[in-house]
C-alpha cells in the first residue's frame, strides 16, 4: 500500500494515464475538436 506512495510509482501511473488518454484521443476524432 505504501508503495504507491513512491514518486517513481505515482509519475509511473500518471505517465501510464496520459498514454492511454493519447490514444483514447487519437481513437475518437470527435473529441480532437475539443
Amino acid at each position: 500500500m505504501y508503495r504507491s506512495l513512491f514518486p517513481r510509482d505515482m509519475f509511473a501511473e500518471m505517465d501510464r494515464l496520459q498514454r492511454e488518454m493519447q490514444q483514447a484521443l487519437d481513437l475518437s476524432p470527435t473529441i480532437r475538436g475539443f
